[in-house]
């Protein structure tokens, strides 16, 4: 006699029983090793202040300054907050500045605020030193930038007022290349 196949959260609730004991989750010291030589971390990695792409395709790329007055459709709405910090002039934004940025938009929003990043630097920006000759190869990478696009929203709030939004935009105002503004959901 076959008994009737059990619903979905049934069998997740066996599973979860079936699950070891914390303690025998605990890693190896083999496991331990490879996992400090060989951390995987996630798609855009923060390198002590500098954002960056975890695994670049080419470590170099051409000089295009990406300015082009084509909107990106995708990064002109909010998407997760109530609030937006939205690029009113293109810019090549280098990642300390976007840090430095996103320093004052924490400091002027507080603790309780969401805050999430909507630029991210994925060009690699080379330079040759000072005084160097012609020649000899491309220079080394110097910094990773972003490039940004008249409308493009940098940054998003929520959990915030009006008010604190806009004291956050007063803020990031000194930091950045461009002019910013204000973008509200409504």
């Amino acid at each position: 006699m076959a008994s009737a196949p059990l619903p979905p959260m049934t069998l997740l609730l066996q599973r979860q029983q079936q699950r070891p004991s914390p303690a025998h989750d605990c890693p190896t010291r083999q496991q331990q090793q490879h996992q400090q030589h060989h951390h995987h971390p996630p798609c855009l990695q923060r390198r002590g202040l500098v954002m960056m792409p975890r695994r670049p395709k080419y470590r170099k790329a051409h000089k295009s300054l990406g300015f082009n007055e084509t909107p990106v459709p995708n990064t002109r709405q909010l998407v997760y907050g109530q609030f937006g910090l939205r690029a009113l002039e293109h810019a090549r934004l280098p990642a300390r500045t976007l840090e430095a940025a996103r320093r004052a938009v924490r400091r002027a929003a507080k603790k309780t605020a969401a805050v999430w990043i909507r630029a991210t630097p994925s060009v690699p920006v080379s330079s040759k030193p000072a005084e160097v000759r012609m020649g000899k190869g491309k220079g080394a990478v110097e910094y990773w930038a972003a490039v940004v696009r008249p409308g493009q929203v940098l940054f998003e709030l929520d959990r915030v007022t009006r008010k604190t939004a806009e004291a956050a935009l007063a803020a990031v105002q000194p930091k950045l290349p461009m002019r910013v503004g204000l973008l509200e959901w409504d």
